[in-house]
């Protein structure tokens, strides 16, 4: 028996907090690439997956990943050749596996691919298989068919003129190029090709690049008008963001258009990578399944954008001719000899040996390049030579170039990965310090006040000198507040110095922030600053926000804006070190301090906002414009705080010495709206009797009737839908509004009197 119910629709508008989005990689996109060998069958050939049988396709494609990432060692290579010879046929062609009886132009091209990854550059027979793909080619179609029969067309030319280049072969006459490039221009259709023939329109528009590259096409004129075809392909919204459509209509999405689209782009003459959205193309070829072409496709896609030094973990090192250190953080003691040595890591965590690896050392203006050797011993490639730093000062720049030649992606390609180390020659330092308040010695790092002194003894050296005393330098020591900004300096002058150096310095009250106070010590020559050392303490004091306004709203009231409008905010902050003297900060050193205001709802941080100092003053100015989002209604809390420049945040305590307020007191503003759901459609059939298992479509807006705007989903609110029965016996929530009602009772979220709104009844079975 058929019941009828009635339930309503209620909208629940709520805020939560987004802790972090979990990025996570399905397993198909680095796991295929980590269990090659499980892909391998006894014969030495390699499957799309374990169910399919050994191919030349897959074993194409699983030699390629490991080439890539220089996993050879973890396949069984010896038995490659044999397996690809077992496809050969008696034409000299290939095909792609045992059962198939005659060779084909792609599985030609699979063999050939394999050959080069199995280090068979020099294919056996390589003028009897050239013949072979010769013959393929169709005088009528003025195109190469992809087989013996078949019907020419441009994928099976792109191929051909490829394997034809892979061997080797510049047998490819001018006759035959002006032919196939005749009937090329044919099917230019503005900057792009029109084929018609039903196959993907990305993928033969890359062929037609390929082949027009071949045969003499000039793209150079109108590069950007032809990348446009390939740019406007890209997905930019939904599940297939991020990939590139296949056809013209903009309706199928594949690995393949992908990788096509991105490696058109390559092709054409100029810089078109950087046109397309490449964290979404990352994104879309990272959720593949677990099978080697689409892994393949994944890769090939990736591999000539800047993702694909994301593959690799890249370590430098140096190795010193001595067992005394040499090098300090990034300066290298004046005196040292260093031998660079990098160590690269694909996403396996294995290192790889097939890497082209140079090096270019600059310092002083002058450079020099080495070739580093593969070590496989160490894993390692490393510097023939030592670099000697005897004499030199200054900046040190290790510019790593880091190729690697895969033949998927072209004979006249190689992937490129610069790696830069910067260094700086400089002298060994040694500071000991001493700081003693009311007779006590405080150690580094710990709390000082006011009224601290401080000692400081100083050395310096070099590798082969342990006590420099005096030479082409002058000593600079700084003390510096929080926020970086000098407070004191003094400089000893090294040409004329033939004591021990050493430095005092008192801590008087005076206007500096809560926070870090450092000591530098600075070895400069007159190219600048080679050496330094930092020594620091803390500072802990009352920091306080005085004669707070906000902009046009009268004393004692509390704030009310609505949607639209702008909080503006000022105010002058202060250090309170002794809780009775207020010292504000010098105007000149404004711009070089950082104060914010955070808006908060009564469970998360919505807004910081950057204080504007005011010229000629001491004050700031802070200005939030109230964005159309259900997070920006109802009541917003203030608060204000100090960054030092090591991004530590210091509370800044609301004071007002005529006590209107204090830091007891919470400040606030409040954005009033009144919501309403308006254009409401709904595909809800008129007899209002719908059965379960039906789609509903429901689609509204919220306005906003104090500002007339229309209020949309922030960062961190949206609208929740939930359906009740108006039966108790069987009354529903959906997860959602049950989970979003049970922040709501324990966080209190603003905008209560909007909580829910109701559309209209609906009913169902």
């Amino acid at each position: 028996m058929i019941q009828r119910q009635t339930i309503v629709l209620l909208l629940l508008l709520f805020c939560f907090l987004t802790q972090g989005f979990l990025v996570g990689r399905k397993s198909g996109f680095n796991s295929v690439v980590s269990s090659l060998s499980d892909f391998q069958n006894s014969n030495g050939g390699f499957q799309l997956t374990k169910s399919d049988p050994p191919s030349l396709e897959a074993t194409s494609y699983a030699l390629f990943l490991s080439s890539l990432f220089g996993s050879r060692d973890k396949i069984n290579q010896g038995a490659v050749i044999p397996f690809i010879e077992s496809l050969k046929r008696s034409d000299s062609g290939y095909a792609n596996t045992q059962e198939q009886t005659t060779s084909d132009l792609i599985s030609t091209k699979y063999a050939l691919l394999s050959y080069h990854h199995a280090g068979e550059v020099a294919t056996p027979k390589s003028s009897a298989l050239s013949s072979f793909i010769q013959q393929l080619y169709d005088s009528k179609s003025k195109f190469f068919v992809p087989k013996a029969g078949a019907k020419g067309d441009i994928k099976a030319t792109a191929l051909a003129l490829q394997c034809l280049q892979l061997l080797n072969d510049d047998r490819t006459g001018a006759s035959l190029k002006n032919e196939i490039k005749a009937n090329l221009e044919k099917f230019k259709k503005d900057y792009s090709f029109d084929f018609k023939d039903g196959r993907s329109a990305t993928s033969d528009n890359y062929y037609g690049i390929v082949v027009g590259k071949f045969v003499g096409i000039d793209f150079d004129a109108n590069s950007d008008r032809w990348a446009q075809y390939f740019v406007s392909k890209q997905v930019l919204h939904g599940k297939n963001k991020g990939g590139f459509y296949a056809d013209d209509k903009n309706t199928e999405v594949t690995l393949e258009s992908t990788w096509h689209a991105v490696a058109a782009l390559v092709e054409l003459p100029g810089n078109h990578i950087d046109k397309i959205d490449l964290k979404s193309l990352n994104d879309y070829v990272s959720n593949i399944p677990h099978n080697l072409r689409d892994a393949a496709y994944a890769y090939l896609a990736i591999a000539n954008t800047k993702a694909f030094e994301k593959l690799f973990n890249i370590e430098t090192s140096y190795e010193v001719l001595s067992n005394r250190p040499g090098i300090v953080g990034d300066r290298v003691i004046q005196g040292t000899q260093l031998k660079p040595v990098i160590t690269v890591k694909s996403l396996l965590g294995t290192a790889h040996a097939g890497l082209d690896i140079s090096l270019t050392i600059y310092q002083g203006g002058s450079s020099e390049s080495q070739k580093l050797q593969w070590n496989q011993e160490t894993q390692q490639y490393v510097a023939p030579e030592f670099y000697l730093t005897e004499g030199k000062l200054g900046n040190l720049t290790f510019a790593y170039h880091i190729k690697h030649f895969v033949v998927d992606l072209g004979l006249e390609k190689s992937l490129s990965i610069e790696k830069t180390d910067v260094k700086t020659i400089g002298y060994a330092i040694t500071v000991t310090s001493e700081a003693t308040l009311a007779g006590k010695i405080i150690e580094a790092d710990q709390v000082v006040g006011f009224g601290t002194n401080f000692q400081f003894s100083v050395e310096l050296g070099t590798f082969s000198s342990t006590n420099l005393l005096s030479g082409d330098f002058d000593l600079i020591f700084s003390v510096l507040d929080s926020s970086g900004i000098p407070i004191y300096s003094e400089t000893q002058d090294g040409r004329t110095n033939k004591a021990p150096f050493h430095f005092k310095y008192s801590l008087t009250p005076s206007n500096i922030p809560s926070g870090n106070l450092g000591f530098r010590f600075d070895v400069k020559n007159a190219k600048g600053v080679h050496t330094s050392h930092y020594i620091s303490y803390k500072l802990d004091i009352k920091m306080i926000a005085t004669d707070i306004v906000f902009e046009n709203v009268a004393t004692g009231r509390t704030p009310e804006y609505k949607i639209g409008d702008q909080v503006i905010v000022k105010l002058t902050p202060a250090a309170f070190p002794d809780l009775s003297t207020v010292r504000t900060f010098d105007p000149k050193t404004l711009s070089e301090r950082s104060f914010y205001m955070d808006v908060s709802s009564p469970i998360s941080r919505l807004h910081s906002i950057k204080g504007s100092p005011i010229d000629g003053t001491s004050s700031y100015r802070f200005v939030l414009p109230i964005s159309s989002t259900f997070e920006s209604i109802g009541t917003n809390i203030v608060t204000f705080r100090y960054q030092t420049s090591t991004e530590e945040d210091i509370l800044l305590s609301p004071f007002d010495p005529n006590g209107a307020y204090d830091d007891s007191e919470e400040l606030k503003f409040v954005v009033n709206a009144e919501l309403n759901v308006v254009n409401f459609n709904h595909n809800i059939p008129k007899e209002k009797l719908v059965l379960y298992g039906t789609h509903l479509d429901l689609r509204f807006k919220i306005k906003d009737t104090v500002s007339n705007q229309f209020i949309w989903s922030g960062a961190l609110s949206n609208v929740s839908l939930s359906l009740k029965y108006d039966n108790a016996s069987r009354a529903i929530k959906s997860t959602l509004l049950k989970s979003a009602e049970l922040v709501y009772e324990k966080a209190a979220l603003k905008a209560v009197s909007y909580t829910h709104l109701t559309l209209p009844t609906i009913y169902s079975v």
